[in-house]
């Protein structure tokens, strides 16, 4: 095979390999075009009240929990090192 041959045959497939890196990337905005336009003819979501309330507890009352955990957890702290140290 000469220089030339091979240079050609080089350029060919990084020709191939570019087209099909485009056509992914076009297919990419498509879809996600596609995925935009049906959120579009959605609508904004809707969730009932009572379903939003009992998720926002949810969130609510396993904060409140982590936080009282951890208030708990410091406090046994403090006891053990005030216990630990002795008074002079």
């Amino acid at each position: 095979m000469s220089l030339e041959e091979a240079i050609r045959l080089v350029q060919i497939h990084e020709r191939a390999r570019q087209g099909r890196l485009r056509a992914k990337f076009m297919r990419e905005i498509r879809q996600q075009e596609e995925r935009e336009k049906r959120a579009a003819l959605r609508g904004a979501p809707t969730l009932d009240p009572e379903v939003a309330s009992v998720r926002i507890q949810k969130v609510c009352s396993s904060s409140i929990v982590v936080v009282v955990v951890v208030v708990v957890v410091v406090v046994v702290v403090v006891v053990v090192v005030v216990v630990m140290v002795p008074l002079h």
